[in-house]
């Protein structure tokens, strides 16, 4: 996976750039592979006691793992992933999540069980948030958090009303421009008492 080549831009992630998830109390750890290895030089922690899930993604999709208990989650970059006889597929990525559900030993016949629930599909915000544990934090709105969770609602809605994302969209557009009316209104007197 070459960073350098995944594109994206200063307000978008590159869209088959990989991201590491371990969710470990109310922090989210996610790291890229020059994140993973820049851990590594400075010597960071990169085992999270009692993650509720663990997961891979990019930029619209995901697979997450979580188990009935906290497990540990280790996060590194793997040296082996390329110790293939011919070079690399140009997508095959090092970063490795891995969750540590049991430890130690079993006696002889003993058995262990643990319920896991495996996710692997779009980051659909209402489709991650009905997984137990929600899944919702995988996807990242960045500083605009509590502009797109409203916006979002209303797009959906809007879409719900009437079943075309394009007419969705206009309609949030006049309530946005609705809304910001008075400001705008305000804006253009004291632009004109300015002249």
């Amino acid at each position: 996976q070459d960073a350098s080549e995944s594109g994206g831009s200063m307000f978008s992630p590159p869209l088959n750039l990989l991201e590491s998830l371990c969710v470990h109390g109310d922090e989210i750890e996610r790291d890229t592979q020059a994140d993973l290895q820049s851990k590594v030089e400075d010597k960071e922690p990169m085992r999270f006691s009692g993650s509720s899930w663990i997961g891979v993604d990019s930029r619209y999709f995901m697979s997450a793992m979580s188990a009935e208990h906290p497990v540990d989650c280790i996060q590194r970059v793997d040296k082996e992933a390329h110790r293939l006889e011919r070079p690399p597929p140009p997508h095959l990525s090092p970063i490795v999540t891995e969750a540590i559900i049991f430890e130690g030993y079993l006696d002889h016949q003993a058995e262990a069980f643990e319920e896991v629930n495996l996710y692997v599909g779009p980051k659909k915000l209402e489709v991650l948030q009905k997984n137990t544990p929600s899944l919702s934090e995988a996807i990242d709105f960045g500083l605009f958090t509590t502009i797109c969770l409203p916006m979002l609602y209303m797009l959906k809605t809007f879409f719900d009303l009437i079943p075309n994302w394009g007419l969705a969209i206009i309609f949030l557009t006049l309530l946005v421009k609705l809304i910001t009316f008075p400001l705008t209104v305000k804006q253009y007197k004291s632009m004109a008492g300015m002249k």
